[in-house]
């Protein structure tokens, strides 16, 4: 690797993509990197009263949501999810993938209308 300029990196680092990483450290750095072997795809149809859009799951690795309607979605991790209590709000079309660290708990979702569904993809 020539003309490669080292970056200092604190907290977390997560790589998306293919990348060269070199990591100078005065100790040795343990890495590990997991790599899902399944992917369960669903869609899930559009709901004006809560429902669990994935149930819990400890071996979880990944999750992303595609909002393929047109109603917006309200998204919690956790239980019981409102158009007032939401983790994340996908309005039409809008892709969201979980960052590291990854939710295994349960994910509920309530939307606006009944227009359209989400697509869910959890990665394990």
């Amino acid at each position: 690797m020539s003309n490669v300029t080292p970056i200092r990196v604190t907290g977390t680092f997560s790589p998306s993509g293919t990348q060269a990483v070199n990591i100078v450290s005065p100790i040795p750095l343990e890495i590990t990197i997991e790599a899902a072997a399944t992917s369960i795809v669903t869609r899930v149809p559009s709901s004006i009263t809560n429902i669990i859009l994935v149930a819990a799951n400890p071996l979880r690795l990944g999750l992303l949501f595609y909002n393929d309607g047109t109603a917006n979605q309200y998204i919690k991790f956790g239980t019981t999810a409102s158009l007032i209590d939401f983790t994340v709000k996908l309005t039409p079309r809008m892709f969201y993938e979980v960052a590291a660290p990854i939710y295994l708990g349960q994910v509920d979702v309530i939307s606006s209308s009944t227009n359209g569904a989400i697509q869910v993809t959890e990665l394990t």
